[in-house]
């Protein structure tokens, strides 16, 4: 991922419901120090991103903050190529474990990590705001671990 693909990463969560980071955030993430990122580029290689993810590393943990697929590219296993990715990099950088939260609600992201070794280890109640009109409500977060 470089610092030219942000626009098209922003691009691609207005695409999301509900919607994720904004392209200041993902620009900051990006600038951080030690921050891990990747994005997934079509084959033709003439089009933006098709999907990316932003990892931090908390000690000797790796927490994935973010991670999307392009919704017209869902279903095409590149999720599961970004989170090879991840499991590789993570892996490569010794740290102990991943750890993530996601949506309660999200129920495809939480059987990609299940798939890939991700336990349930928690929940935070509340955790995400409401967005509305989509989420009325705010919604619990499900914290997920794997450790490497």
């Amino acid at each position: 991922m470089t610092l030219d693909d942000i626009a098209c990463i922003a691009q691609i969560n207005q695409q999301l419901e509900p919607r994720l980071w904004s392209e200041k955030q993902l620009k900051e993430a990006f600038l951080a120090d030690n921050t891990l990122k990747r994005s997934a580029q079509p084959t033709d290689r003439h089009c933006s991103p098709v999907g990316y993810y932003i990892a931090q590393p908390i000690v000797d943990v790796l927490e994935l903050q973010v991670m999307a697929v392009n919704p017209t590219r869902q279903q095409q296993g590149l999720g599961k190529e970004l989170m090879a990715d991840l499991i590789n990099q993570a892996s490569l950088f010794s740290y102990s474990a991943i750890q993530l939260e996601v949506r309660a609600s999200n129920m495809a992201a939480q059987a990609l990590y299940q798939q890939y070794g991700f336990l349930v280890v928690g929940e935070r109640k509340n955790y995400y705001p409401p967005q509305l009109p989509h989420s009325p409500t705010a919604e619990d977060a499900v914290l997920m671990t794997r450790d490497l």
